[in-house]
């Protein structure tokens, strides 16, 4: 191995094997994240492992309060733990996560307990994730909608429709999207009929791709085809589903203050 090559000393050796332009990439969108936050917290903040900065942040925090690594490794830990456990213990631990989503400032944490969520049964799971739908930082709502997916209920699909119509953020409403494919109902498929017939382009796009794991068509990004396709599958029944979401966005608030109250740390 080329001595050269196999060590690089200093600030530049945090960047592994990583080719010299992603090295001057990774050190611009350093300097543009900290110019435009004033602090240390910009994109690679996020990243942590890229960031001096940010490790250094992490160890002197530890010496006054748990950092987000230590945080990190104990949310998993108690969701792994839950996993093997009883359905109470599991409801005990969604609560807690509940929780975090509603009164914790830091995004990773709303962020990494949303997903962790997902690991969890939707029996216990449903109310908490109904939670980050609401959340402020749409990275939170995104992770929602990759929550519900792996859910696969009707309530969860009900939930994914709700927020592909009603959030105000395109990547939010794209995520939902992705998440319905992952229901093979028919259902599903009907209920994108409304990504179809959008003016945004990723929205269509997004539901093609859904509609070709949903239904194994194989019609690419025509979307007129998907249309016709979808049109041919019936209607939706209008009554459940508009009832359904019209509880799912009214409601949300008090379900999840009952379930927080009812089901005690």
């Amino acid at each position: 191995m080329n001595s050269h090559n196999s060590y690089r000393p200093g600030f530049l050796g945090c960047f592994g094997n990583r080719s010299p332009r992603m090295v001057l990439g990774l050190l611009a969108l350093s300097l543009l994240s900290s110019a435009s936050s004033g602090c240390a917290k910009g994109a690679l903040w996020r990243l942590g492992y890229l960031s001096p900065q940010a490790r250094q942040q992490w160890a002197d925090e530890e010496k006054i309060a748990k950092s987000w690594p230590t945080v990190r490794s104990e949310m998993s830990a108690l969701v792994d733990q839950a996993k093997a456990s009883s359905p109470a213990d599991q409801q005990r631990v969604a609560a807690r996560l509940a929780e975090m989503i509603q009164k914790d400032d830091r995004v990773l944490v709303r962020l990494h307990a949303t997903q962790l969520l997902g690991e969890l049964t939707p029996a216990v799971a449903m109310s908490a994730v109904a939670a980050a739908t609401q959340d402020r930082e749409s990275d939170v709502r995104v992770a929602a909608c990759r929550a519900y997916g792996k859910m696969q209920t009707e309530d969860a699909l009900t939930q994914l429709n709700s927020i592909m119509q009603r959030d105000e953020q395109p990547d939010v409403q794209i995520a939902a999207v992705r998440a319905m494919g992952q229901f093979k109902t028919p259902r599903a498929a009907q209920l994108l009929k409304y990504a179809l017939e959008s003016e945004q382009p990723a929205m269509q796009l997004a539901a093609a791709d859904s509609l070709k794991s949903i239904t194994g068509q194989k019609f690419g990004n025509d979307i007129p085809k998907w249309q016709e396709h979808v049109a041919s599958l019936g209607p939706v029944d209008n009554t459940v589903i508009t009832s359904s979401v019209n509880q799912a966005s009214h409601d949300q608030p008090d379900e999840i203050r009952s379930f927080l109250e009812t089901v005690k740390r």
